[in-house]
């Protein structure tokens, strides 16, 4: 079992007690770069939590705001919200992010900034549009003048660490580092089997060896984006027979992927303007490009749905940690993700350029201090929220100028909820790959619009009615088209607030964003 001693508030006895332990010598160092992938008890450093005042809730239902002594941001690469449980999926894939959820607040229709990793999680950590933050595309990175939500909590006095799981989040690159006084990259292996376990632990570390400073922690995990891989006892659960061709790999994935006119191009001039693939080849005649039925469609998604329960299996290590610490009370954890998966629902597979509801869509869960419990919120929200919710619930000011809210508000009672009934929600910030065009869209209301940035054509659907976005309806509502598109181009017609400034990447993050099918810029 645990030591207990982190769990204890300051009264007199408890007092004299780490008094005592002062005295003997005890130590709370923990050395923050370790990289061991088990972390026993007797490594354990005593820490004590910092004196406060703890407000027990009356009921279930109870929203009495506390400062939380530790925050935990967890962002699952990929993962589909209409994928888990709790947000009607009949396949038991998410048993503890469904558990975790009825102890807290769930949004039922939060939307991505963009269809790819880089711009919608500096959209996560930042409060801001892609268009207003910068890193719109591989070559461009933050600008160094938007703070972070780490820059921000660590102003309020707040310890800041992050263990990523991407590329796109590694230190001195991006940008996405910034405000993070810890930072450990976890390289996104393609060969994994199991889950990021050296994520989990690195973050229990953290939280184990901390001082009595407010901690906040980013874990980010690469677990669900493809290739899709898992342990045997996670595919048993989900994988049914199947003879089919269907592998689930990086390379597959962005064969089946590619455009006809793409894909005879890269054919046809091979020689003097090679196509790059995945693993570092070239798309020559004698690559074949997979054709997949509906048998094959199927055996994709259970091997993706294999890699969800195999994360939600390990989130529940976690969710048992903080529980055995008996920290479940001051920790506010919030889990999302930066953008869906696409499985042929519009022709196409993976993600980074369509902005279907399938790319777009994520899950946004939390529980915590000042969370009320079992509430599902219904009002659209958006990553830019993510920064902004947990700084009030922080006890820190949002700064103004943010496009993101303090979704806090809703269940307070501190805002009309029609504030999002009439807000514009934007994804943009796509078309990493050659072949297809770059892509916008803007949802107002029930009513959402795609548009074609290179050819100017647009399509228009109402949710409300068509939630699978299936009968384009722009000829029938020309006017809410044209006003739509108009919200969407003035934001490109008036002069950027930002600067941003081009990347240099380095030759392994090259070859790594390439074999993950991120090619041709």
């Amino acid at each position: 079992m645990p030591n207990r001693l982190l769990a204890v508030s300051f009264r007199p006895l408890s007092l004299l007690i780490v008094l005592a332990i002062a005295v003997l010598g005890c130590s709370p160092a923990v050395d923050s770069d370790a990289g061991t992938d088990q972390i026993g008890d007797s490594n354990v450093q005593i820490s004590v939590e910092r004196s406060r005042q703890r407000v027990e809730a009356e009921s279930s239902d109870s929203t009495t705001q506390t400062t939380p002594s530790l925050i935990i941001l967890i962002s699952i690469d990929t993962l589909r919200p209409d994928h888990l449980g709790q947000y009607g999926y009949p396949i038991d894939t998410s048993p503890n992010l469904d558990e975790f959820s009825r102890e807290g607040v769930l949004f039922e229709d939060a939307s991505s900034t963009a269809p790819w990793t880089l711009p919608s999680h500096a959209s996560m950590l930042t409060g801001l549009y892609p268009l207003r933050h910068g890193a719109v595309s591989m070559a461009r990175k933050m600008s160094e003048t938007v703070p972070t939500l780490a820059t921000l909590l660590a102003e309020r006095g707040f310890e800041t660490a992050a263990v990523v799981n991407s590329t796109y989040l590694k230190e001195q690159a991006w940008g996405l580092d910034r405000g993070f006084q810890k930072h450990r990259y976890v390289f996104e292996s393609l060969r994994r089997l199991g889950p990021s376990t050296k994520v989990t632990n690195q973050a229990m570390q953290w939280i184990r060896g901390r001082d009595d400073r407010p901690l906040f922690v980013f874990m980010h995990y690469y677990d669900v984006h493809s290739s899709y891989r898992s342990l045997p006892k996670f595919e048993r659960l989900f994988v049914k027979p199947y003879e089919g061709s269907a592998d689930g790999t990086n390379l597959q994935l962005y064969l089946a992927d590619l455009e006809e006119e793409t894909y005879q191009r890269c054919r046809e001039e091979f020689a003097k303007n090679p196509c790059l693939l995945p693993n570092g080849s070239v798309l020559d005649p004698s690559v074949g490009r997979p054709e997949f039925d509906e048998r094959d469609i199927a055996h994709t998604v259970a091997l993706y749905d294999a890699g969800i329960r195999q994360i939600d299996d390990e989130l529940g290590r976690l969710f048992r940690f903080l529980r055995e610490w008996e920290l479940t009370d001051d920790s506010l954890v919030m889990v999302t993700s930066d953008h869906g998966e696409e499985f042929f629902e519009h022709g196409s597979v993976e993600h980074s350029t369509a902005h279907y509801e399938e790319t777009i869509r994520v899950p946004i869960l939390m529980r915590g201090p000042g969370v009320p419990k079992g509430q599902r919120i219904q009002e659209r929200v958006s990553l830019v929220d993510v920064t902004p919710t947990i700084l009030a619930l922080a006890g820190a000011a949002v700064p103004a100028g943010m496009d993101g809210i303090d979704l806090s508000q809703i269940w307070r009672g501190d805002v009309d909820t029609s504030v999002f009934d009439n807000r514009a929600i934007f994804s943009e910030a796509s078309g990493v790959r050659a072949g297809k065009n770059l892509r916008r869209s803007i949802r107002n209301g029930n009513y959402k619009l795609h548009y074609e940035v290179v050819d100017r054509t647009h399509q228009l659907f109402d949710l409300a009615v068509d939630p699978s976005e299936k009968i384009n309806i722009a000829d029938d509502h020309p006017e809410i088209a044209a006003d739509l598109i108009d919200q969407l181009t003035a934001r490109y017609q008036s002069p950027r607030e930002l600067e941003t400034s081009e990347i240099e990447v380095d030759k392994e993050s090259r070859e790594m964003l390439k074999a993950l099918g991120y090619l041709n810029w």
